[in-house]
């Protein structure tokens, strides 16, 4: 057979002369594993031959598939705060998105983003079958009625750093970080603890909070350790309550940070009353960030693998596109301490 025009070239011209089935043929170009290594090498010796280019409209056509994910980042502000020192950082988001990113265009498909405000009363405009094949939806403060927004459009959802008994999630064993945080700084010799939980809007924050409680009485220090809320999770939030918590005549020698960005915030306050990180207060934090690794000292945080949760994300959403049928699945996983210059041991423990 003469090579024709790409334009007039078909799937079964390619199977014609491969002497194979449409099936095959269209299983071998689209890569699946079931077709033989041999095989496969044919069919696209085919198609480079005929010059065959599949027609992705006509595709989706079909399959009634956009080859599109929406990346869902859920903020409490109107716009992504970056690393500004007064609003939610969005490093946990950015932090994954290379690995969403990736694992995303691995399998032909195309990412596209929006940074959400979960006080929005409207639904995110990535909730759209007609706009995306699925959502990965990213944060700890989706909320009942955002999520209920998601499950309405009718695509397959992952939700990152939430939960759900309905929706698939990957999440990071937050009761057991914090646990093992509060623990580290126990074996250092501290009992006056002060644990910054995060705003009471995220899922995030009673898990953290519930950890702290295991610890501190396995310790035997209820009586001395103490936990607040935070309005969010910026900076300023970490030192506006560190300050707060000191003027109230309450001086822990540890402080429990939900996040670096609060450690970060209670480094600040410190530094404003004269008192020494880790000689007067130490701190430690969780994740791991950018702001972990800048901060002077350097803070002591449980670290977490965010290009981790990421793959595991995107590996979940497409099987659930491939088996919508199949089981509910929860990921956790486990984060791990990371000693760096935040944390000192008491003299006399």
């Amino acid at each position: 057979m003469t090579a024709k025009k790409h334009a007039m070239v078909t799937l079964k011209d390619v199977a014609s002369e491969a002497g194979v089935s449409l099936a095959t043929a269209s299983l071998a170009i689209n890569g699946n594993s079931l077709v033989k290594p041999e095989t496969r090498l044919r069919i696209m010796e085919v198609v480079q031959k005929l010059g065959y280019v599949p027609n992705e409209n006509a595709r989706s056509l079909i399959t009634r598939r956009t080859k599109v994910i929406g990346l869902l980042s859920v903020h409490d502000s109107d716009q992504n705060a970056g690393i500004r020192f007064k609003e939610t950082p969005g490093n946990y988001f950015t932090d994954m998105l290379w690995s969403l990113e990736k694992g995303i265009a691995e399998r032909g498909y195309h990412a596209v983003l929006e940074w959400y405000n979960v006080n929005d009363q409207t639904p995110p405009m990535l909730a759209n079958a007609n706009l995306v094949d699925g959502i990965i939806c990213v944060g700890g403060l989706a909320h009942q009625r955002l999520l209920g927004m998601l499950k309405a459009c009718g695509v397959p959802i992952v939700l990152v750093g939430s939960r759900s008994k309905t929706i698939d999630y990957v999440d990071v064993d937050l009761e057991e970080a914090a646990y093992l945080a509060t623990k580290y700084v126990v074996s250092q010799g501290h009992r006056d603890i002060l644990m910054l939980a995060g705003p009471r809007g995220s899922q995030s924050s009673p898990r953290k909070l519930e950890g702290f409680r295991k610890a501190v009485e396995e310790a035997r220090i209820g009586d001395s350790a103490r936990s607040v809320f935070t309005h969010d999770f910026s900076g300023a939030a970490g030192m506006s309550r560190a300050k707060q918590v000191f003027d109230s005549g309450f001086r822990p020698t540890a402080i429990v940070a939900a996040t670096d960005s609060l450690g970060v915030g209670v480094l600040h306050y410190l530094h404003s009353v004269g008192l020494s990180c880790p000689d007067d207060v130490s701190i430690i934090g969780y994740e791991n960030s950018t702001f972990a690794q800048y901060a002077i000292p350097s803070l002591t945080t449980m670290a977490i693998n965010e290009g981790a949760l990421g793959k595991d994300a995107c590996d979940i959403l497409f099987h659930r596109l491939e088996n919508p049928g199949s089981r509910h699945i929860a990921v956790l996983h486990h984060a791990t301490l990371l000693e760096q210059d935040s944390v000192c041991r008491r003299e006399g423990a």
